[in-house]
């Protein structure tokens, strides 16, 4: 009698003590589990903050509530030329932050990239797009991207952390919950303003997080910062995994000169080397001719 005793689980667990039964027939508890809460949908806050909101057992990533619409097949290609996020992408932003698959600011290949920044002038916002993708029982996985920022102040990320962090780059997770770092996009890790691919190696990456491919494995792209495009912001396009993504370098196959004269245009085609900007140039003999 007396004793401290505890019902429910998660968020619903209640603490009280050990009363007589009304009935006689022995103890209980005399407090209730709390109300239940919802967990998810996939992006949101509930299924990053480590509690059991809707007491049924399972927590964040690990509750069918926070799962993703759908899961990307391995090998994996992402061109956006669609115009639109397929369901295997899932989309969160604070603040006044923006994700949007637009036309606008000089994709670097096709005629559709994503881009993030913040709708508002001095609103810091948070946008993070999170791919799930089947990587079970694979090995050998490269991941590459096309990335280019817009004027972005460097906000790093640490090399893990719970949930969300207010950062820029691109973090792997298993269960939704705990991330790691795979490629920073800071002034650091020499980001540009015009396109520039960026090579991951999973296979290392998850060795030294000490985790394993799994079929609902996550890959994060984020930006943090306080402007809209071109003041500040990320673009992302051309996002690969598989063979296809083997770090090799770009080379150039053929090029083909409109004319002759400086400031023409010119096709550039070969491995990897998508669409460039025009304010991008090569020099063809004695012609400075734009890349387009």
């Amino acid at each position: 009698m007396g004793a401290n005793c505890t019902v429910g689980v998660g968020a619903c667990q209640n603490t009280g003590k050990q009363v007589c039964r009304s009935d006689g027939s022995g103890t209980e508890c005399n407090v209730s589990p709390l109300p239940a809460g919802t967990e998810g949908p996939a992006d949101d806050p509930t299924c990053s903050d480590g509690v059991d909101n809707d007491c049924d057992g399972t927590t964040d990533g690990a509750d069918a509530e926070c799962a993703g619409s759908a899961t990307a097949a391995f090998p994996f290609k992402e061109d956006f030329e669609s115009g639109s996020l397929a369901s295997y992408w899932d989309t969160r932003s604070t603040g006044k932050g923006r994700i949007l698959v637009t036309k606008d600011d000089n994709p670097c290949g096709g005629s559709y990239h994503v881009t993030m920044d913040s709708g508002e002038s001095s609103s810091y916002s948070l946008n993070e797009l999170t791919l799930t993708v089947d990587l079970a029982g694979r090995s050998n996985v490269k991941l590459s991207f096309y990335h280019k920022e817009f004027n972005d102040e460097s906000h790093a990320l640490p090399s893990a952390f719970t949930g969300s962090y207010n950062g820029d780059g691109v973090s792997v997770s298993v269960d939704n919950v705990k991330w790691y770092r795979v490629q920073g996009l800071t002034s650091a890790d020499n980001v540009s303003n015009y396109c520039k691919r960026f090579v991951v190696d999973l296979d290392t990456a998850i060795r030294a997080a000490n985790i394993n491919y799994n079929s609902s494995f996550k890959v994060r792209f984020q930006q943090y910062d306080n402007y809209s495009i071109s003041n500040d912001g990320f673009a992302f396009d051309q996002i690969e995994m598989g063979a296809v993504a083997d770090g090799k370098p770009p080379y150039i196959e053929k090029i083909e000169q409109d004319s002759g004269e400086p400031g023409d245009r010119v096709e550039i085609r070969g491995r990897d080397f998508g669409r460039h900007q025009t304010n991008s140039y090569v020099q063809i003999g004695s012609v400075r001719a734009q890349i387009r």
